[in-house]
């Protein structure tokens, strides 16, 4: 997947350099110059279609993500007109660049009609969600997480319970049935010193004879 940037902007780029006009690509022109049979197709469709399908209608092997930039694209409640205006653009058809219009009604309209797309309603649903709960400005954070619900296996347990580790947070309880709780793990064991056992002992490579 490819992340693009396309602009809502309807800034036209201008050239003093000789008498030839130059070819205005932006991906806003070229919506404005699609096919007719395309005449119903939003622009944040269009771009879907046009970047993500092959011409004989198969889908391209790298999809695009299109970031739409340029306009005040961020879900508030109460509304603005710069995101009623965002959303008009691009979620619903035209042929001439909108411009003067009532966004905000406009955009009422739209967002409780069957057109609008549901990643648009439920965008704009949960910023009026927590508009009303309050929560416009709230992160949520845990004070006291508490893990000792969480599902353990029984071989974790297990593998815990030998090594003297506790499963719960009655650790009291679990120093009583752990079975090799006295087990020195080398916790404070200075390793930086020489080992006290240098030299095998004489007796280990002799042979003890047992007779009957």
């Amino acid at each position: 997947e490819t992340i693009e940037s396309v602009s809502l902007n309807n800034g036209k780029p201008l050239s003093v350099e000789g008498p030839k006009a130059r070819v205005d690509n932006r991906f806003v022109s070229r919506y404005m110059r699609r096919p007719p049979r395309l005449e119903s197709m939003s622009l944040h469709d269009y771009y879907y279609h046009v970047k993500n399908v092959n011409p004989d209608g198969t889908p391209v092997e790298k999809k695009r993500i299109a970031n739409f930039c340029g306009l005040s694209g961020t879900p508030v409640f109460p509304i603005t007109d710069g995101y009623a205006r965002h959303t008009i653009i691009l979620h619903t058809p035209w042929r001439s660049y909108p411009k003067n219009r009532s966004w905000k009604a406009e955009f009422h309209k739209f967002v409780n009609s069957t057109r609008c797309p549901a990643s648009c309603r439920m965008s704009y649903e949960r910023v009026m969600l927590r508009h009303y709960h309050k929560l416009s400005f709230y992160e949520p954070k845990s004070k006291a997480p508490d893990h000792s619900k969480n599902d353990i296996p029984e071989d974790a347990k297990a593998l815990a319970m030998l090594v003297g580790l506790t499963t719960s947070d009655k650790i009291e309880e679990d120093k009583e049935t752990a079975l090799l709780m006295g087990l020195d793990r080398g916790i404070d064991y200075a390793w930086d010193k020489a080992p006290l056992v240098s030299e095998v002992p004489w007796f280990q490579n002799q042979v003890v004879w047992f007779w009957c």
